[in-house]
């Protein structure tokens, strides 16, 4: 996905695609590690502007993945889609006429969110594959009402229900009710 700086006209440049999910090097370990299944192509649609000799790109990404549940582990179809906001420039932007007091710190980089390039042309790849990857759940659920799986037996309690004992030893809370006797 790259964009020659030259094509970027006064009003905007558009990008409508659809890229298959082992286009991004990182997405494509993993689906081939079977941490994860896409379903179907990531839709990306995003406006590209010239500001000030920096290049924003604002977006979104749509998908669907498989990924197993964190609670039972059983598969589930989640949608995956967030925006996003990218900054990029050649140099970082000067201050132009401002004297630092001592309290004042100078940022970096990756501080200001803006990321950097050579040449005549800046490769969306990385930074696209990155916010694809952030969207992902942290604990993907089946439904909001999953009740996983039995910590004794590892029956799915979604299913059916555990006929484990449990005795006050398995709550760790246990010896509390014995300070309130």
């Amino acid at each position: 996905m790259r964009i020659l700086v030259e094509d970027i006209k006064e009003n905007g440049l558009s990008i409508n695609t659809h890229k298959n999910p082992m286009f991004f090097p990182i997405i494509a370990d993993m689906i081939n590690n079977k941490e994860c299944e896409f379903l179907s192509s990531i839709i990306i649609d995003a406006e590209v502007k010239l500001i000030h000799k920096m290049i924003e790109v604002q977006g979104s990404f749509e998908s669907k993945i498989r990924i197993p549940c964190s609670r039972c582990l059983k598969e589930s179809d989640i949608p995956l889609a967030s925006s996003f906001k990218l900054i990029y420039s050649q140099k970082i932007p000067e201050i132009i006429n401002h004297e630092f007091n001592e309290n004042e710190i100078e940022l970096t980089e990756a501080e200001m969110d803006i990321i950097t390039f050579n040449g005549k042309e800046i490769n969306l790849r990385d930074a696209i594959q990155e916010e694809i990857i952030m969207s992902f759940p942290f604990k993907p659920l089946c439904k909001k009402t999953c009740k996983g799986l039995c910590p004794g037996c590892g029956i799915d309690l979604n299913e059916s229900i555990c006929i484990c004992k449990k005795t006050e030893t398995d709550n760790p809370f246990a010896v509390l009710k014995k300070l309130i006797s």
